[in-house]
């Protein structure tokens, strides 16, 4: 009979051994299948990085975000690789990429900042052929072209170079006119990113000249009223090449297309 009471004893003590190493070799692969689902999960949960200034200049992947001080958020959508020449008889247009971007939790201030870039120019008006009784007209015509930027943009970034090959001073504006998908922007009144090749000036007269053997750093920004379903081209005009003393045409402005690939 003790016999019989051990033997039952050890067998049951072997059922729940087998039955402990089943469940366990289950739960194994599954935890480590859980620690793997949370791995990604958490990386996407990291914070957004935080910087003083040159956000964009971090964004290199789509989806990729960063946080720029007391101004917004910054989502990459599309890089586009250029590097590619554009001559203008002896002036160089280095184009580096493109870039198109949204903005988010964007600081009230900045909201009111970027609106004011959303107007036409008077010049723009006047190009397009529209008829003026008088310049307040005009200037109400401003007012009623532009759009506010509410919680959320999008815009398109631009970054290059110039460079100066003439054996003069010379006047020369590098992006004058911009087209994107549907939209028209005379850059120097509607790009709201200072860099040295567009901090002033609304065309060739009223900017420093190039030094001879001079080269710009250049960067634009040109926000979007609505994000275009399908733009694969950026067109850009330049303006006239003008000798800087003289301010004689040396050659006259051109027209390129950039391809986004």
């Amino acid at each position: 009979m003790n016999k019989k009471k051990r033997w039952s004893t050890w067998l049951i003590f072997g059922m729940i051994l087998l039955l402990s190493v089943m469940s366990l070799s289950f739960y194994l692969p599954n935890a480590k299948k859980e620690r793997a689902e949370e791995s990604p999960r958490k990386e996407k949960e990291k914070k957004v990085e935080t910087v003083e200034s040159g956000g964009s200049d971090l964004l290199q992947e789509s989806g990729q975000k960063v946080r720029v001080k007391d101004w917004a958020t910054l989502e990459l959508i599309d890089r586009f690789k250029v590097e590619k020449e554009y001559i203008v008889d002896r002036m160089q247009i280095y184009v580096k990429e493109v870039k198109l971007i949204k903005m988010t939790d964007i600081m009230n201030e900045e909201k009111e900042y970027l609106s004011y870039f959303n107007n036409k120019t008077k010049n723009e008006l006047l190009r397009e052929g529209n008829k003026y009784a008088d310049w307040e007209e005009l200037n109400e015509a401003v007012d009623r072209s532009g759009w506010n930027v509410e919680e959320a943009a999008y815009y398109i970034e631009i970054a290059y170079n110039v460079t100066n090959k003439y054996e003069k001073e010379v006047q020369f504006f590098s992006f004058l006119d911009v087209q994107f998908g549907e939209e028209l922007f005379f850059v120097p009144g509607r790009n709201f990113i200072a860099s040295d090749d567009t901090f002033v000036g609304e065309s060739s007269f009223s900017r420093i000249d190039y030094r001879k053997g001079e080269t710009r750093e250049g960067e634009i920004g040109l926000l979007l009223k609505k994000l275009p379903k399908q733009a694969d081209t950026v067109q850009f005009s330049t303006d006239d090449v003008l000798d800087g003393d003289t301010h004689e045409l040396i050659s006259q402005g051109q027209t390129f297309r950039i391809y986004l690939e």
